[in-house]
C-alpha cells in the first residue's frame, strides 16, 4: 500500500507543478508550448481520478474496520498504533482529495483558456465580471 500512496503523492506533486507552470506569466511562445504539452498530458493524467477514488474507498474501508482503542484496556503501544493509524488515514484521504482537486483545477483551466485564446469570448464575459464603469455612480462612490 505504501507504493500506491507514493504514486499518488508523486501524481499530486506533478499536477501541482504543472498547474503552477500554467498560471505563471510567461512569454507567449513559451506559454503556448506549455499549454500544448498540458493538453497532450491531460488525458493520461485523468487516470489519477479513478485511482484516487479507489484510494478513498480504501481509506474509508480501513476507517470502518479498524480496531477501536477507546477503553482503558489498551496499552500505550496499542494506543500509539491506533493514533498513528488515524493520522495516516487522514493524510492519505487528504492526499487523494488533493490529487483529484488539482486535476479538476487543470481541467477547468483548459476549459476557460481555450475560448479566451481563440478570441471568441472576452475575459470579462467569460468570468461574469462587470467593469466598474458599468455600475451606477452611487454604488461606485
Amino acid at each position: 500500500m505504501a507504493l500506491e500512496w507514493m504514486v499518488m503523492g508523486a501524481a499530486a506533486g506533478v499536477e501541482a507543478v504543472l498547474l503552477l507552470l500554467l498560471t505563471l506569466p510567461l512569454p507567449k511562445p513559451l506559454a503556448k508550448n506549455i499549454v500544448k504539452l498540458m493538453k497532450a498530458a491531460l488525458r493520461p493524467l485523468m487516470a489519477v481520478l479513478p485511482f484516487a477514488l479507489f484510494q478513498l474507498l480504501d481509506v474509508y474501508w480501513k476507517y470502518e474496520n479498524r480496531i477501536s482503542c477507546a477503553t482503558e484496556h489498551c496499552s500505550i503501544l496499542e494506543r500509539d498504533r491506533y493514533e498513528k493509524s488515524n493520522y495516516k488515514g487522514q493524510r492519505n484521504g487528504l492526499l487523494a482529495l488533493l490529487a483529484g482537486f488539482l486535476y479538476w483545477m487543470i481541467y477547468r483551466y483548459f476549459y476557460a483558456y481555450t475560448p479566451i485564446m481563440q478570441g471568441g469570448i472576452r475575459e470579462e464575459n467569460m468570468l461574469g465580471l462587470w467593469k466598474i464603469s458599468s455600475f451606477p455612480a452611487a454604488v461606485v462612490a
